[in-house]
């Protein structure tokens, strides 16, 4: 999978040879207004590699601008030559179907950061405002809101049981967020 400046996430068919010719898009989705800022999975690997009880049937998608987290269903998107584009005659501005993605609500402003949980259910984005917001992605609710960062919020992580988040501020600070209880956790030392 890759992010692109141009709007688009784009599954690539891979041979296992770096710079193969035989290196292919397979399908590509227009979802985003603007540049797909960053990408994220469910890491199988936390999970002892196994699969079980993974959500791995999904990804998500963040970008520039309000409302620009996207949950996608990968079995959709991998589909070869498939293309969700932009459509001036849908109401929603894009064609409806199977890859629909699911808008993550509540992300009110840039997109710096994402990560899942090896579930795929807890899905964090950092904001540009300095927010943390956490979404449940099992529900259909608002992200919960995590205030403390005094700059844009450059990186976050989701440890594998989706109860403690890491976030990393371009103010120098880096938290960890205790996400049963929606507080700061820790302030962890670092460089300024």
């Amino acid at each position: 999978l890759s992010g692109s400046a141009d709007g688009t996430v784009k599954c690539w068919a891979l041979d296992g040879r770096e710079g193969s010719a035989r290196d292919r898009c397979v399908s590509r989705v227009e979802r985003h207004e603007d540049y797909v800022t960053r990408l994220a999975t469910p890491d199988h690997s936390a999970s002892g590699g196994s699969g079980a009880g993974i959500n791995s049937n999904t990804f998500a998608s963040a970008g520039l601008g309000a409302d620009q987290v996207f949950l996608w269903d990968v079995d959709a998107v991998v589909r070869p030559e498939t293309t969700l584009r932009r459509a001036a005659d849908s109401s929603s501005g894009y064609s409806a179907g199977r890859l629909a993605p699911r808008v993550l609500q509540g992300q009110a402003s840039s997109a710096y950061a994402l990560a899942m949980d090896a579930s795929g259910h807890a899905v964090a984005t950092g904001c540009a405002t300095g927010l943390v917001r956490v979404w449940d992605a099992r529900e259909n609710r608002r992200a919960r809101a995590l205030e403390g960062h005094a700059g844009a919020v450059r990186c976050v992580s989701v440890d594998p049981t989706g109860r403690l988040c890491v976030s990393g501020s371009s103010d120098g600070t880096r938290k960890m967020w205790d996400l049963g209880q929606r507080r700061v956790g820790q302030r962890l030392a670092g460089a300024q």
